[in-house]
């Protein structure tokens, strides 16, 4: 077994009790994270790594705990840990704080082995254990100021550049609210058009526009009209913008690469864990 960490303190009550963490690697996948684009000088991305301790007398006699789990794979309850700016996401933080108050693990976190290594510290307030277990993962992950990118995160996902946030360990992201998927981007539909998977200027018109043939004449809610190709635009598919109808083909869970087609997306490709069957992933 891998141990990176090291001991972080020694108790001495009679016999000598060392606290140790440590990150295995996965014995299924040859990459155990994924990631991560940098904004400024900060981490962001998943790591689908989890995080254990090891006490004992000695460490003769080892007990043995998990307080972060592993992911499970795409769509699962547990998808890994993310970070933003090289802080761990709030709502990931939550799951910890969770099982704390709950004393009960859950999907993501065990909580004997959370409550062992905040005991073992003598911190005994919930939300300071979960400070302290953030601290320790977070200095393994992506260093103590959030800026290193360690060998639990490697490049390959290809995130946008900016207004977006990450979602799970298998390159998963999705857009801030207020932006909108677009190829690799996330971009304002107010001042941008996609098409065909490219962010263009969006040009807006205050009449109705006499369209191409093809073209569909879309009324954006508050800023005028525009023609769009609902037959084959990735990101409108089968209707206009803001439609009920429209679907944006880039946000189908599990789909790797897809086109519209007449109005209808077809997937192409999947991402791992879904199985390409007649234009869908399932």
């Amino acid at each position: 077994m891998l141990r990176l960490g090291l001991a972080l303190f020694t108790l001495v009550t009679g016999a000598v009790a060392t606290l140790e963490t440590h990150i295995r690697p996965s014995g299924t996948s040859p990459s155990a994270s994924h990631t991560f684009a940098s904004r400024a000088t900060k981490v962001t991305g998943c790591t689908c790594c989890g995080y254990d301790v090891t006490f004992g007398d000695g460490l003769s006699t080892p007990t043995y705990y998990f307080i972060l789990n592993w992911a499970n794979g795409p769509g699962s309850s547990n998808v890994g840990w993310c970070f933003e700016e090289g802080v761990l996401l709030a709502d990931e933080q939550a799951y910890i704080l969770e099982a704390l108050q709950t004393n009960t693990s859950n999907a993501r976190v065990e909580y004997k082995g959370a409550r062992a290594f905040c005991d073992l510290q003598g911190i005994y307030d919930n939300e300071a254990c979960v400070a302290s277990i953030v601290e320790g993962y977070s200095d393994f992950i992506v260093g103590y100021d959030g800026t290193t990118t360690s060998e639990w995160i490697e490049t390959g996902c290809g995130y946008p550049p900016a207004n977006f946030v990450p979602t799970d360990c298998y390159c998963g992201w999705e857009c801030d609210s207020g932006y909108t998927k677009c190829g690799n981007q996330c971009i304002d539909l107010t001042t941008t058009v996609c098409a065909s998977g490219t962010a263009q200027a969006r040009n807006l018109r205050s009449v109705v526009p006499v369209c191409a043939i093809g073209e569909s004449t879309c009324q954006v809610p508050n800023y005028g009209y525009a023609c769009v190709d609902t037959a084959s635009n990735l990101e409108s598919c089968g209707a206009c913008p803001f439609s009920p109808a429209s679907v944006d083909c880039t946000t189908i869970h599990g789909v790797d690469a897809v086109s519209c087609h007449n109005g209808k997306c077809v997937a192409e490709s999947c991402t791992k864990g879904f199985e390409l069957v007649d234009g869908e992933c399932l």
